[in-house]
């Protein structure tokens, strides 16, 4: 099993090769959420249950940096917690919503979502996997907590946002 805060590393690794601002958005990611992450592993433990959700939370923190900084022509350095709060939190919004909407942004950027060769769209299309069961699923599916439920970005920018991790935003 790849280890946590490996598999982040590796990301962030090669997301060098991305556009520009695709990788300073991985490295401000994976600096916020490792020291954390490695000070709350129980002692010789390497890994979380939810390892792969912390993962997608760590890839939609940057494809969110992303999105804000490349579209504001900033850097990513000055992109506020409170406006990657923004990008799936609003009135009126549904979590049926908010995919469209980073589809959107990233188009404005250039960037086609279908496009499996760029950096940002590849990340996006696993992202954007929808873990819900179909309506026609058995309850014992649908009772299930430790099942994953919805886009995959969702869950893990939900998850990583939680403030009870005590991760330290700036």
């Amino acid at each position: 099993m790849t280890l946590l805060l490996d598999d982040m590393a590796a990301r962030r690794d090669a997301a060098a090769a991305g556009p520009d601002g695709w990788h300073e958005a991985w490295e401000r990611s994976v600096a916020l959420l490792s020291p954390t992450w490695r000070r709350g592993m129980p002692d010789g433990a390497s890994w979380y249950w939810d390892n792969i959700v912390r993962v997608d939370g760590c890839a939609a923190l940057a494809m969110a940096y992303y999105l804000i900084a490349r579209g504001a022509g900033r850097p990513v350095d000055s992109v506020a917690i409170t406006e990657v709060i923004a990008l799936i939190h609003g009135p009126g919004l549904t979590w049926r919503d908010i995919p469209g909407r980073w589809e959107d942004a990233m188009r404005s950027l250039g960037h086609d979502p279908e496009d499996a060769a760029d950096p940002v769209s590849a990340c996006w299309q696993e992202l954007r996997i929808d873990n819900t069961p179909p309506p026609d699923a058995p309850d014992h599916v649908h009772m299930d907590t430790t099942r994953r439920w919805g886009p995959q970005f969702l869950e893990g920018l939900n998850l990583v946002l939680r403030r009870d991790l005590g991760i330290a935003f700036v």
